[in-house]
């Protein structure tokens, strides 16, 4: 008989290679969230919401905490069967069967962005920062560990894939780049692409195309280029400042953080403005729940109006005390991030006053965190970084 995940993580003390398992304590209401989780930002458009999920008033215990490699790694994904999350050296896969143990799929390179999971195959970005390969590559690799197909790209940076309509669609250091998800096959690419050379690329690691109904918007250093999906026709840019962070799709809205200059929502087919709310240090997606726009804001979590950009309300008691350099997660009447003084930090986003006042603190897990939690069926799953190398959490 296959044990589902909730029967796999309810069973008390399990032993994993590669894993500790710990207790799990009583909640006063469920982790409720979606079905999947499966690429960075949740699905293609980015938007890391689900509005019909719970979090719990408390804090759940951890019951799962696998070790990774090296000091720094992506954010996790998750499908029905499966965790995903790369490392310095691979990408761990975590079966949600539990007569299946934990693997490591290895890509050419170094792992480049958050994975995504294509059903039984993980999309993989990878690039030449340790001397296993020389250009980046975008890979095919099922969870069996066959390479179905390799894409070498000229370049030495590429983002997070994002996939849609059977595409992979990456942004590379030179190009907007879509690619067919079963031949690795390059469908299109635009060669008008603004360098991404000149900084770290870990910096991208939690940056991808965010792709919608006929439209793909690629996120560049300094702004945002929105392409006709089908043959990379570029339709509108905005030129910013400094764009760290995948841009979010809303309805007929694009939203996307500039580091240094705040908040922007463009209009999806014209490229106009809508509006703009002024701050620094916004690293995070903005994520639309509720007819709000929560983002970041160095230590804070804020709050703007969905229609207006207006400031509603920004987090209390001196914020999440460490930068958010990652997204956030909002589920229900919660907002998940990661703190890099707190660990993952369950923050109230209601305003009806029903369970405190917004932007209150919830609770804490682990002491620090750089990459977004995410939250599939009932647990969350967030990278904590401790004394040793980071590992990757799973709670109930």
């Amino acid at each position: 008989m296959v044990l589902r995940r909730r029967e796999m993580l309810s069973s008390g003390i399990v032993t994993l290679c590669g894993c500790t398992t710990l207790r799990q304590t009583g909640r006063n209401r469920p982790i409720q969230g979606p079905t999947s989780w499966v690429m960075y930002g949740r699905g293609p458009t980015h938007q890391a919401s689900y509005e019909d999920g719970t979090i719990p008033f408390e804090a759940p215990s951890t019951d799962q905490s696998f070790s990774l490699s090296g000091s720094v790694a992506t954010s996790p994904v998750a499908s029905e069967n499966y965790l995903a999350v790369g490392d310095e050296q691979d990408i761990l896969v975590v079966p949600f069967d539990s007569r299946e143990l934990p693997r490591r799929i290895e890509p050419p390179g170094t792992v480049a962005g958050t994975p995504c999971l294509d059903g039984q195959t993980v999309i993989v970005t990878s690039d030449g920062r340790r001397g296993k390969v020389d250009t980046a590559r975008v890979s095919a690799i099922t969870i069996d560990k066959e390479v179905t197909w390799q894409t070498n790209l000229s370049a030495n940076i590429v983002t997070s894939p994002t996939v849609q309509d059977g595409a992979v669609f990456v942004r590379s250091s030179d190009k907007y780049i879509a690619l067919d998800i079963d031949s690795g096959k390059t469908r299109w690419q635009n060669s008008n692409a603004r360098q991404l050379s000149g900084v770290s690329s870990l910096e991208f690691e939690n940056f991808g195309p965010a792709v919608g109904d006929d439209v793909v918007i690629f996120p560049d250093k300094d702004g945002i280029t929105a392409m006709d999906p089908t043959n990379g026709t570029i339709r509108w840019q905005h030129q910013l400042q400094k764009v760290r962070a995948c841009p979010v799709i809303a309805g007929k809205t694009v939203y996307v953080a500039d580091v240094k200059s705040g908040i922007y929502a463009f209009d999806i087919e014209t490229g106009d403005r809508k509006w703009k709310w002024a701050g620094t240090g916004c690293w995070s997606p903005p994520i639309v729940s509720n007819g709000n726009v929560f983002t970041t804001e160095v230590n804070d979590i804020v709050a703007l109006d969905q229609a207006t950009g207006e400031l509603g309300w920004r987090t209390q008691k001196s914020g999440l005390h460490g930068s958010v350099q990652s997204g956030l997660s909002v589920v229900g009447d919660t907002i998940l991030a990661s703190s890099s003084s707190l660990g993952l930090v369950s923050v109230n986003a209601n305003s009806d006053g029903a369970s405190g006042s917004p932007g209150t603190k919830r609770w804490t897990l682990g002491s620090r965190g750089y990459n977004t939690p995410i939250v599939v069926d009932d647990f969350i799953a967030y990278v904590n970084y401790g004394v040793d190398n980071p590992t990757v959490r799973i709670v109930k």
